[in-house]
């Protein structure tokens, strides 16, 4: 039986509080004089308040600074801390183990947010849709999301056909199809996705193109051009 006035670790028992079905401990901290509570269970297993773990001025794995502890009912409730953006906020006690910002890194888009599985501009989902594409319609798919990359890179961001500029989505989240331009097109229909068989070109210019060959496309967009030219009104 658990005594008031035990100490164990650095807490010391001043007051059992019964809580519905559970039994919570006021202790008071040896460390920084102020007093917690704490479930029975832990009573033995905390070392302290949390005071020495996340003192004001340290930093938390995840990065944020701790500037201030937040106290309710003499109970550490709280920490008042600073991103890495410089925003200043609170957080609950239990959160301080896995949060690691303000917030600010679900509003980042790309490879400024931590859960952005793409590269460069070419997102995760994105990726994935080319993939699942060619397997559904049996074509195989050996480029690496990097070797495509490198493909747009070495076209400088144009379009292979007609030189227009291309863009990627910004954020999948809030995406604007119509910003959107960026196409990856096979160069030669019968063949399957590999690193010397694509290219970028407007997404525009892969529509219309379709399983028509290079060759094929060229002829057809100059008959549309000497139509247009000679055509009488």
């Amino acid at each position: 039986m658990i005594q008031l006035g035990e100490q164990r670790n650095n807490l010391v028992l001043l007051e059992k509080i019964k809580e519905d079905r559970y039994t919570m401990f006021r202790c008071q901290c040896l460390d920084c004089d102020n007093e917690t509570i704490i479930h029975s269970n832990n009573f033995g297993k905390n070392f302290n308040c949390g005071c020495s773990k996340f003192a004001v001025g340290t930093t938390t794995e995840k990065g944020l600074l701790i500037l201030e502890h937040i106290y309710i009912d003499n109970r550490l409730t709280h920490f008042k801390c600073r991103c890495v953006c410089n925003n200043e906020f609170q957080i609950r006690y239990s959160m301080v183990f896995r949060q690691q910002s303000c917030g600010c890194f679900r509003n980042r888009c790309g490879e400024e947010n931590h859960r952005f599985t793409g590269y460069k501009q070419i997102s995760g989902a994105r990726w994935w849709s080319y993939k699942d594409n060619a397997s559904k319609r049996n074509i195989s798919f050996e480029i690496t999301i990097k070797e495509a990359w490198d493909i747009f890179e070495k076209q400088n961001g144009y379009c292979a056909l007609t030189g227009e500029p291309l863009t990627f989505w910004k954020s999948s989240r809030n995406k604007d199809k119509g910003d959107a331009s960026a196409s990856m097109d096979r160069i030669d229909n019968t063949k399957g996705y590999t690193k010397e068989n694509i290219w970028w070109v407007h997404k525009h210019v892969n529509q219309i193109k379709m399983a028509m060959t290079t060759t094929e496309f060229v002829s057809w967009c100059n008959k549309v051009v000497k139509y247009e030219n000679n055509k009488r009104y």
